[in-house]
């Protein structure tokens, strides 16, 4: 026998059988493992990605709901002010209306906010295969977009405003319930 064998001979003498030469196999062996690492660091880097958008639509819908309660609480502290004089029977019609001018000022002073919010949830970025933050986000402009018709109404017609209100708090409980139920 020779004892130079080349490396199949030399598998098939020791194992009976020929088997795949080494460089190949540890070509291959790599190979997995480098696309196991970028398989698993894609995975990390998607939940990462995903905490970071949740994080940013949570923040951004506490600001809404301060600016939502800041103007609220405006409203209804003009509207507390001005109550007694409006309810008086010997109010003259132009002063009735200068009052009304005030309430509806302080119900248009939230639109500018509410506005500002709700440009602050339009820009943040959500990947597309993240439709549960999605979702939530539509749901949140859709809650701005609400209290800003509501005190846009409010700047021009009270009576109008107060119609509005059972439909803007339910647009509110919506979107609350979507963010909610995003994890992160």
């Amino acid at each position: 026998m020779s004892a130079q064998l080349g490396a199949p001979e030399a598998d098939v003498i020791a194992g009976g059988h020929a088997t795949p030469d080494r460089p190949r196999r540890r070509r291959l062996v790599l190979a997995g493992w480098v696309v196991l690492t970028l398989l698993v660091a894609g995975v990390l880097a998607d939940g990462w990605s995903r905490d970071r958008e949740v994080a940013a639509l949570r923040a951004r819908a506490a600001a809404l709901e301060a600016a939502t309660d800041q103007a609220t609480a405006g409203l209804r502290g003009v509207t507390w002010f001005v109550g007694p004089t409006l309810g008086r029977s010997d109010l003259d019609p132009g002063a009735r209306d200068d009052v009304l001018a005030v309430v509806r000022q302080a119900a248009g002073a939230g639109v500018d906010d509410v506005t500002a919010a709700r440009d602050a949830l339009l820009a943040v970025r959500v990947l597309p295969w993240h439709s549960d933050v999605a979702a939530a986000r539509r749901a949140q402009v859709e809650h701005a977009e609400a209290w800003r018709d509501y005190f846009r109404t409010g700047a021009r017609d009270l009576d109008a405003m107060a119609d509005l209100q059972p439909e803007t708090l339910r647009i509110r409980d919506s979107a609350r319930a979507a963010l909610a139920g995003v994890g992160g």
